[in-house]
């Protein structure tokens, strides 16, 4: 079992999809599984992932379902998930290439919910803003929820 599950929608995203799925893939931290649901791409998403799909067989899990908005299809993923922890990616966004080696001290030492900052950038990669809030803010259970 994966110690995480990156859960990515998609959903006619094909334009940023490979700078998505190449930020997880370039992650120093490889105990994780990538999660990837096609939420009734009407452009070449589809393409894209099963490209990816076949070059990483055993690190992508691939579904494909009629739309039903984010929320269902992050749902389901939450289903067919398989590691320890969840992680949700959107498909138009991409991670720092040492985030999951810097959440592992977190996850080694039980956290429940690990809370980061984002940033908004260009396409460019220029910030334009920092999203405020705490950074790795540590609590567990029904306190870190709310």
């Amino acid at each position: 079992m994966k110690k995480i599950s990156i859960i990515i929608p998609v959903y006619n995203t094909a334009k940023y999809l490979k700078r998505c799925f190449d930020s997880v893939l370039v992650q120093s931290y490889k105990d994780f599984e990538m999660v990837i649901i096609n939420d009734g791409s009407a452009d070449n998403s589809e393409q894209i992932i099963n490209e990816y799909k076949d070059k990483y067989p055993g690190l992508i899990s691939y579904y494909s379902k009629p739309n039903t908005g984010v929320a269902s299809t992050r749902n389901f993923g939450i289903e067919k998930a398989k590691g320890e922890y969840i992680m949700f990616l959107d498909s138009d966004d991409y991670i720092d290439k040492a985030l999951l080696k810097t959440l592992e001290q977190y996850i080694n030492n039980d956290i429940d919910l690990i809370k980061f900052k984002l940033q908004r950038v260009d396409e460019e990669g220029k910030t334009l803003e920092i999203v405020p809030g705490a950074t790795f803010e540590e609590t567990t259970g029904e306190d870190g929820f709310n």
